[in-house]
């Protein structure tokens, strides 16, 4: 998913992006007409033509209903769109773009798409100097994929924005979070230990009934067999002292 337009907001690295995906992860059924409008929405998009990208990412949603990309792509498109306005319109418009974002990052089957949803909203609150709020997104994202390194570093120019005594306690809560972390993760692992210690002698009773059960069939055969011949020598004895006819 790559970006076709980037927005620097305050400090480079920070880009508001559009998802210009045309993959399907979502579950939805996606359509050669959606993939080509959304396709057109990119470059109407990266000409900065934000209210034909509009047009061409809801055409695509209603070629494809529930078109994660096509739904990203509009909220991009709207909250450009909002910064070219003044006054009660842009906020409307901007209320209206982060309203989509919140939902497909927390709610969006394309993790992409959500992790993608999250970055931007960090970007918005930062623009916003709401740096909290933009640090808070910006976890989510590294939650879902650690390895972003952009976003890492968006969290920590966010986090020199705080004020000291700030800095210092959102510094604990990591640390407090990754204690929890690994608090459930040995956990866990001590649960897995559990249960397979709890199965072992349960597969060794299986183990041994099922020897036993295979010792007995063999005893069994065995005795079968002896009996058998013995019948055939007392047979054979018996024909031995008949008289001749």
């Amino acid at each position: 998913m790559k970006p076709i337009y980037t927005i620097l907001i305050l400090c480079a690295g920070l880009a508001l992006m559009c998802s210009c995906s045309n993959k399907n992860k979502g579950g939805y059924e996606s359509t050669k007409e959606e993939r080509n409008l959304i396709k057109k929405g990119n470059k109407e998009f990266a000409d900065s033509n934000f209210v034909a990208a509009l047009q061409d990412y809801t055409q695509a949603l209603a070629a494809s209903p529930g078109s994660e990309p096509a739904i990203f792509d509009r909220a991009a498109a709207i909250y450009n769109y909002a910064k070219t306005q003044d006054g009660g319109k842009r906020d409307t418009l901007m209320a209206q773009a982060v309203e989509i974002y919140e939902s497909l990052g927390n709610h969006a089957s394309d993790l992409n798409v959500r992790e993608k949803a999250n970055y931007n909203l960090g970007n918005i609150a930062f623009a916003q100097q709401d740096y909290k709020k933009s640090i808070e997104y910006y976890k989510r994202v590294l939650r879902s994929n650690p390895a972003n390194q952009r976003t890492r570093e968006n969290l920590r120019v966010a986090q020199l924005k705080l004020p000291p005594e700030d800095q210092n306690q959102d510094q604990n809560q990591d640390q407090d979070q990754d204690q929890q972390e690994q608090n459930q993760d040995q956990q866990q692992q001590e649960q897995e230990q559990q249960q397979d210690q709890q199965q072992q002698p349960q597969q060794q009773q299986e183990m041994s009934s099922n020897a036993e059960q295979i010792l007995q069939t063999m005893q069994n055969r065995e005795n079968q067999t002896r009996e058998n011949a013995q019948k055939e020598e007392r047979q054979a004895v018996q024909r031995s002292t008949d008289k001749p006819w």
